[in-house]
């Protein structure tokens, strides 16, 4: 769906996913769970977000930090394939409306890009965007398999199963984690644990990761990948003044279509 320049990609991101089956969930990294939200309305004009949650107070300012509040949009998919949408940080307002109803006025940045304090951009994986992920938590002992949601020069988030995440903590090194795009091409290097948090409604595990032991060669690699990643989601989402086509990473190689056949197979036989 092309977006309009002269609108708020935000909201007309979020627009595009409501006549789908979706779940709204609040998160807050100092909480260990997460709450259920509703969508009320969403401008796309002005990026007005608003959104009704039905808690109690003391957990509904636990949520917000500075008057900002985070949250994920999770979109249910054929199988067991879902998207999600997430946005952190987002200036919100907390009304409430009966005893245990709040609603949240939100103002959502005009970018679905998030464009950070060294320059760089964070890439959202949107609207379909795949690339797979292997966590090499120990060196030739342990290997965890997840999914890429965002990626930027600095490092990424990769959505993993809850119960995988069990072996992870804030601050632990990792020997490698590896991104495997569709087209067949790679890039690894070592990271470290930065966040865990639950991730949307669906027993999911977001894991962000600081990308550490990068050469020169490597560093160029990433901002290479971070781009062209840029230009397939602007591409998607119809933001012309930031692609406008498909990147050959996006572009599935054979071993991605066996995968992908394979994956699909699996999930018929069930």
């Amino acid at each position: 769906m092309p977006f309009s320049e002269k609108e708020n990609h935000s909201a007309q991101m979020i627009q595009a996913v409501l006549g789908s089956e979706h779940e709204v969930t609040i998160y807050s990294k100092a909480v260990p769970y997460s709450i259920e939200a509703q969508v009320v309305r969403v401008d796309v004009g002005t990026g007005n977000l608003l959104l009704q949650v039905f808690t109690d107070e003391r957990d509904i300012y636990s949520y917000l930090t500075d008057g900002m509040v985070s949250f994920d949009i999770e979109i249910r998919k054929e199988g067991d394939e879902t998207e999600i949408l997430n946005f952190e940080k987002v200036k919100s307002q907390v009304m409430r409306k009966d005893r245990n109803l709040y609603e949240l006025d939100c103002q959502l940045p005009h970018s679905v890009f998030i464009y950070e304090s060294r320059g760089g951009v964070r890439v959202p994986f949107i609207l379909g965007m795949q690339a797979r992920v292997n966590i090499e938590v120990y060196e030739n002992e342990l290997t965890l398999k997840g999914t890429l949601r965002n990626l930027s020069v600095g490092g990424c988030m990769v959505d993993i199963s809850i119960e995988d995440s069990a072996v992870l903590t804030v601050g632990q090194d990792i020997a490698g984690i590896t991104v495997n795009f569709p087209s067949g091409e790679k890039f690894f290097t070592k990271g470290e644990i930065r966040h865990i948090r639950p991730f949307g409604n669906s027993w999911h595990a977001a894991v962000g990761i600081h990308f550490s032991g990068m050469d020169e060669n490597s560093e160029k690699d990433l901002s290479y990948y971070v781009t062209e990643s840029e230009r397939e989601a602007a591409g998607r989402a119809g933001i012309r003044t930031l692609g406008d086509g498909t990147s050959k990473l996006f572009i599935a190689g054979d071993k991605e279509k066996t995968t992908h056949s394979r994956e699909n197979g699996a999930r018929g036989g069930i």
